[in-house]
């Protein structure tokens, strides 16, 4: 998954010093969209969860009026609901195995979420419309569609191959048509309504049925509110005390945690050198664990390698507090506290996932096609890799998953 959002979500904002009023009531991390917009809070939480990326390099822009191609709509899905190739698919003329969409657009198809068409293309530029979306969102959370469904739009004409998609998000709630009558079916989506879409899908799952990247996704999207919270008025041309900022980090984190740790935090931090308040939580591609993963609670083990900064292990506890989650606590174990001990098998899985690692890409996908354990030298396990792009030698540190290359 992608492993540097809230890298990125910090750069942005340390990019921008925020004029800020006083008397503001919440933070506005967007430079595009404020907070009273109907559209804000599901472009928030995509975005925090790293489901919505920024469009611009420099500031949180979201660009929320522009218009989303099939291939944005699968990236965003896949991201979502946590979803992830099973098959060597074969991709598609205008999506090959090495460009960046392959994964989300695959990964769908292998679905029967989306197909290609009769020339054996997927056309992943083409401006996704408000009836497309509405089969996409169907089939991908699994809505229960009926072929004699009658709606009230009367712009959707009876027999429509849309009907049963567009009756199914009426019924789950997600969309209630453009006007009572209407539901513009060849309208063009934007990203914000693309946003609402599936947030209100999503909110209808109940978290006991999360898979291990919704589970992600959903720590994500509490740890990057608190820490855009805090960041923007750690930023602001004139910082206000950390009592006029407690209230719009009560949401995200239990009331001891914002009294202690990040009361410290904000007062304390380096704004230059130490904005980061802690790592988010994703599949890094060492083993992990899912603790507790019910409707009240969730709790997860998780293991950073030796990058930027020492290896270490982390296990986070969130609490639903009345239909609201928090961080309840985190606890660090350094690697001489809990060395990771990888076996063979995991430190092969770890290297491909960094190889295949979309952050990484530019223009190409990069893809592994071989990869040889060697041997063990020096107490490292010596691999041979073989991607579309290049062929590596690297060795791993099967205790705290340090590279040599």
């Amino acid at each position: 998954m992608k492993k540097v959002i809230s890298f990125i979500l910090s750069v942005l904002l340390i990019c921008t010093v925020v004029p800020m009023n006083q008397a503001q009531a919440a933070a506005e991390p967007f430079k595009d969209i404020k907070s009273n917009n109907r559209f804000y809070e599901p472009i928030w939480s995509l975005t925090a969860k790293g489901v919505l990326v920024s469009e611009d390099d420099n500031s949180l822009k979201i660009a929320p009026n522009k218009l989303v191609t099939r291939a944005d709509a699968a990236d965003m899905i896949t991201a979502m609901l946590g979803l992830e190739l099973e098959s060597d698919h074969p991709g598609f003329r205008d999506v090959t195995k090495e460009n960046v969409h392959y994964d989300s657009i695959a990964t769908l198809a292998e679905r029967g979420i989306i197909a290609g068409f009769k020339d054996g293309t997927i056309k992943p530029n083409e401006v996704l419309t408000r009836a497309q979306m509405a089969k996409m969102i169907s089939l991908s959370f699994k809505y229960k569609t009926n072929a004699n469904a009658v709606i009230p739009f009367k712009d959707v004409a009876k027999g429509n191959w849309a009907v049963p998609y567009i009756d199914a998000l009426v019924r789950s709630g997600v969309t209630t048509g453009t006007t009572a009558t209407t539901f513009s079916p060849n309208g063009k989506l934007t990203r914000q309504q693309m946003a609402l879409f599936l947030y209100r899908a999503h909110q209808k799952k109940p978290v006991s049925q999360y898979n291990d990247e919704e589970i992600f996704n959903l720590i994500r999207e509490v740890q990057n509110k608190a820490d855009m919270v805090m960041e923007y008025y750690m930023l602001a041309s004139k910082k206000p005390a950390f009592s006029k900022v407690r209230a719009e980090l009560l949401p995200y984190a239990e009331t001891a945690l914002v009294d202690s740790f990040m009361k410290e935090f904000y007062n304390e931090a380096c704004i230059n050198c130490d904005l980061i308040m802690y790592d988010e939580v994703y599949d890094t591609g060492l083993p992990y664990e899912i603790m507790e993963r019910s409707n009240s609670q969730i709790k997860v083990k998780v293991r950073y390698p030796a990058e930027m900064n020492d290896a270490y292990t982390a296990v986070w506890t969130l609490v639903n507090v009345n239909g609201k989650w928090k961080i309840k606590d985190w606890e660090e174990y350094s690697i001489q506290e809990a060395p990771f001990k990888l076996t063979v098998k995991q430190a092969e899985h770890y290297l491909k996932s960094v190889i295949e690692d979309p952050w990484t890409w530019e223009n190409k996908r990069e893809y592994v096609k071989a990869i040889k354990h060697e041997g063990t030298s020096k107490g490292y396990y010596k691999f041979s890799i073989k991607t579309n792009l290049d062929d590596y030698i690297v060795e791993i540190n099967p205790t705290d998953a340090a590279l040599k290359e």
